[in-house]
């Protein structure tokens, strides 16, 4: 009897090891927890080039999102090879592009809160010679 149930075991441990998940992300693309951190900082340094060529309009936009871009993937230590690679793997997965932008955004609520946070509690703010440098602000006279 023991025989059968061990045989039985192997059988069902065969099949289940033969069926995908298709939750899982294959080993040669980035992995869900790596990308998210790279799709961060990308999102970062959107805003931030954005709010550059606000002040600056000889920027060229493109120009310098591709430069941010190649500097972030060095940082992560990934090609854009297999950064692109590993993006179009996820648009062809929703199910898991989807976990991905959730993490992600999830992420980044952390972070705002985090921030907002810490300026409530007196850091990061007035603390450094750029914020208490800044020129304060016109306040219209009143009578």
């Amino acid at each position: 009897m023991s025989g059968r149930i061990l045989f039985c075991f192997l059988i069902i441990s065969l099949i289940a090891s033969c069926i995908r998940d298709d939750k899982q992300v294959p080993s040669n693309y980035i992995q869900p927890d790596k990308m998210k951190f790279i799709l961060y900082d990308m999102y970062l340094a959107d805003a931030f080039n954005a709010e550059r060529l606000v002040r600056d309009r000889t920027l060229n936009h493109q120009t310098e999102t591709v430069n941010y871009y190649k500097q972030i993937l060095k940082n992560h230590g990934y090609s854009n090879k297999q950064f692109y690679e590993s993006l179009d793997y996820y648009r062809n997965h929703p199910a898991i592009y989807r976990e991905l932008t959730d993490s992600l955004q999830q992420y980044g609520q952390q972070m705002i809160g985090k921030n907002l946070n810490e300026k409530s509690r007196g850091k990061n703010h007035g603390n450094n010679i750029k914020d208490t440098a800044r020129p304060a602000r016109h306040r219209p006279f009143h009578r």
